[in-house]
């Protein structure tokens, strides 16, 4: 409940910012560089309705999601039933440094590992029908087999925490290698 210009109190939805203040303020700075305003003065100016995001045991964030997407085209197209913890584990080493996190370190398999025949795709399926996050909005595509792998293997090489840092964009938390072998 808030109260509108004339007193009266009205309901409005409750929002959930998705991301921290700092962040959402290092990306207003990157967005309006002309503007001046500090952090607190930023935090300030939040609609009291709009809380920080709720506790969530899974992530939402397009990355994770997509990558959900397509171990359910997977299980769809394939005669096989995967989980996304097992795709991940099979493109990264089982006892994984910082630098295997990403698939660079030498013990890693690496995406390329996962092929259409480790997926349980047979050899009569050419095309795969796939919902993917794109610019914000759930897209629905039928995408060839090879096309198909490569977007499974975009999804399964990284762990999250190289996902996160990458998405917040903070250059002191970047990694120091690239993140794919492509």
């Amino acid at each position: 409940m808030i109260r509108n210009e004339s007193g009266e109190k009205c309901q409005v939805v409750r929002r959930y910012i998705t991301r921290s203040i700092c962040e959402a303020y290092h990306i207003f700075c990157q967005d309006n560089p002309g503007v001046k305003i500090g952090l607190s003065k930023f935090y300030s100016l939040r609609p009291h309705f709009v809380n920080g995001s709720p506790f969530r045991k899974e992530c939402i964030c397009t990355y994770c999601t997509n990558c959900d997407l397509c171990v359910d085209a997977i299980n769809d197209a394939s005669e096989l039933a995967f989980l996304r913890e097992a795709l991940a584990a099979m493109c990264i080493c089982t006892d994984p440094s910082t630098n295997g996190y990403p698939g660079t370190c030498d013990s890693c398999p690496g995406e390329t590992v996962l092929t259409p025949q480790l997926l349980g795709i047979t050899d009569e399926v050419e095309e795969v029908d796939v919902c993917l996050w794109q610019a914000g909005a759930l897209t629905r595509e039928t995408l060839h087999l090879d096309d198909f792998v490569r977007a499974v293997r975009k999804g399964t090489g990284m762990e999250h925490i190289h996902f996160c840092k990458i998405h917040r964009g903070s250059p002191s938390k970047m990694p120091k290698q690239p993140l794919t072998n492509a």
